[in-house]
């Protein structure tokens, strides 16, 4: 086995490799809201962590319905979930999706664990993946059921380790980091250069160099950008209201806020909330029938 790095990151994806091996499972980790990441904005995730494509029965299949699946249709039925489900795709293998949200329901995130098959069928020699599929342990809801508890936990450690990242009795190194970490804790209330420039200890015009020569945009720019992805989440996998966002992601009202995301997603927040909800007609119990 390749060795890994002792750095937070290297730590991060260690833990869910051993997991893996312990458990017998594949996690899959789709970071929605942009959590898994450090204080300078590097990913806390290995390269493969957030594909399914590890497996070589999901590589082969074709990569655009694995992506619309996947990262949409499941993040759509996450997001209405209120406890974990099993979920069989049309490869006929069977996994565990778990929603991860804020304490208020908004979607952070999703894990998917498995694989299993469906049956004690066992695939002939003529399927492609004979091989492959034959090693996978046959669905068993009691046993999903337990291993739904200890994932249950898992998620919760996963989310505090990340809020780690974001520690505000943490010291970043970096005046990049200081700059990412001011913004995590401060984008959600009126906030002006001249808090960030007190922050760094540096005149407001200095502070105003270094984040152009860090980032490559203003200050402005940079906040409108952390408040907007902020707002895209919250109009995706919420029910609030345009102005409830714009209070959360502090802009000072709601017509501000509407001209901002016009602005910066080239659409009115009513409209991007349609396009992330534009769904079949489907009945979201059926779907939630088999929860662990």
């Amino acid at each position: 086995m390749k060795e890994v790095k002792t750095s937070s990151v290297g730590r991060f994806e260690q833990s869910l490799l051993d997991i893996e091996r312990l458990l017998n499972i594949q996690i899959t980790l789709h970071d929605i809201g942009g959590i898994f990441h450090d204080i300078e904005g590097a990913p806390l995730l290995g390269p493969w962590r957030q594909s399914h494509r590890r497996f070589v029965v999901c590589h082969d299949s074709p990569r655009e319905y694995c992506l619309r699946h996947c990262k949409d249709d499941m993040a759509w039925r996450a997001a209405a979930a209120r406890a974990p489900f099993s979920h069989k795709c049309r490869q006929g293998l069977r996994e565990i999706v778990l929603p991860l949200k804020t304490h208020d329901g908004v979607l952070l995130g999703v894990l998917f664990a498995g694989f299993w098959r469906s049956g004690r069928r066992v695939p002939g020699a003529g399927c492609r993946h004979a091989a492959a599929l034959r090693q996978l342990p046959v669905w068993n809801r009691q046993h999903v059921g337990r291993l739904c508890n200890v994932l249950h936990m898992l998620i919760r450690g996963l989310i505090v380790e990340a809020g780690h990242q974001f520690d505000p009795q943490s010291k970043p190194v970096t005046r990049k980091a200081v700059i990412m970490q001011f913004l995590k804790h401060n984008a959600s209330r009126p906030v002006r250069l001249a808090d960030l420039a007190r922050v760094l200890a540096l005149s407001a015009s200095r502070t105003s160099h270094l984040v152009t020569a860090l980032f490559c945009m203003s200050f402005q720019d940079l906040l409108m950008r952390e408040r907007m992805a902020r707002a895209k989440l919250l109009l995706a996998y919420s029910d609030l209201s345009a102005k409830e966002i714009a209070q959360r992601v502090g802009m000072p009202n709601g017509y501000y806020f509407n001209r901002a995301f016009h602005k910066f997603a080239g659409l009115p927040p009513g409209k991007f909330r349609q396009g992330q909800h534009k769904r079949p007609n489907v009945n979201m119990r059926a779907y939630l029938t088999e929860a662990c």
